[in-house]
């Protein structure tokens, strides 16, 4: 019975190997063939595809070179996708921004476990001599940021298309992935990067979670691209709509109040939303003065008089 046994264990831990060999080299394949001069979207489709188990296998999938293979394939399909639509072809436009969505992802986790301990000659451990603790070294890291900011400005453009597309939560992803790699390319690489861009962004993210029916994100969102200096009438006009839905009396105010504080009179809704909370208090001498300032304005206006 033990010899049984014993054999079993061999058995098991022998096609254990196999599939861990197998899956490593898969890795290797996929490498090598979306490296390819010739590769085509066809190709790298199923190249994606055929990585997809090493990202799930317990050998592989904790890896930094697993991640980061899948994520130069989807880069990879994206920047033919682009090639193919330089020279007039028809894309899948939704594939072609979700492959640099997806691309982003792999690298996030590439380049979280592309940490290596040095080594001596001898197997021990290498110590900085400044710290005095072990060494760390990277592999594919610097190759990663590179990718960043090659397609930094694709993230934008994709949060567009996918827009138009009506992807509403692939575009709140582009919009997303662009604004966080600002940060870090500023910092990494020098990139200026304009605020108003980034606010921008901000306001569009929160349209896209606006069509989604996510009132309270949208609204977050809104809130977070006029503080970053996005002071267009619509950045307060979504907001009220949304927080209009989620019955937030005293959001709704404050909005109305700092909406005023920029458009005045020009759009009477602010001035209405203040009066009647002024009514509502019984301030009526604060109610009056606006009211005045309002009627001027409009003096045609039935429900101001």
């Amino acid at each position: 019975m033990k010899r049984r046994c014993r054999l079993y264990i061999i058995i098991f831990l022998a096609v254990s190997s196999i599939g861990t060999h197998a899956q490593q080299r898969v890795v290797s394949e996929v490498r090598k063939n979306i490296n390819e001069l010739t590769v085509s979207i066809d190709n790298l489709k199923s190249a994606i595809n055929k990585i997809k188990p090493a990202l799930l296998n317990g050998d592989t999938k904790d890896r930094a070179e697993t991640w980061y293979v899948a994520g130069c394939a989807q880069y990879r399909l994206y920047d033919k996708y682009v090639a193919n639509r330089n020279v007039g072809k028809k894309v899948d436009v939704k594939a072609m921004g979700h492959a640099l969505i997806d691309g982003f992802d792999c690298y996030e986790t590439s380049l979280r476990l592309d940490t290596l301990r040095e080594v001596n000659k001898d197997g021990s451990l290498k110590i900085d001599k400044k710290t005095g603790l072990p060494k760390w070294r990277t592999k594919y890291s610097k190759d990663i940021i590179d990718r960043y900011a090659a397609h930094w400005s694709d993230y934008n453009r994709m949060g567009g298309e996918l827009y138009n597309l009506k992807d509403w939560q692939g575009a709140y992803q582009a919009w997303d992935i662009y604004c966080q790699l600002a940060a870090r390319l500023e910092k990494q690489r020098s990139l200026a990067v304009a605020d108003s861009s980034l606010a921008q962004a901000r306001f569009f993210q929160g349209i896209a979670k606006w069509q989604q029916a996510d009132h309270r994100q949208a609204v977050a969102h809104f809130e977070q691209a006029r503080q970053m200096g996005y002071h267009k009438k619509e950045a307060y006009d979504y907001a009220l709509v949304c927080l209009s839905s989620l019955g937030d009396e005293q959001a709704i105010i404050a909005t109305a109040r700092e909406a005023y504080a920029m458009f005045g009179v020009s759009d009477l809704q602010y001035a209405r939303i203040l009066i009647n909370d002024q009514i509502n208090k019984k301030q009526y001498v604060a109610a009056d003065t606006l009211l005045t300032v309002a009627i001027e304005a409009r003096p045609d206006d039935a429900e101001l008089q």
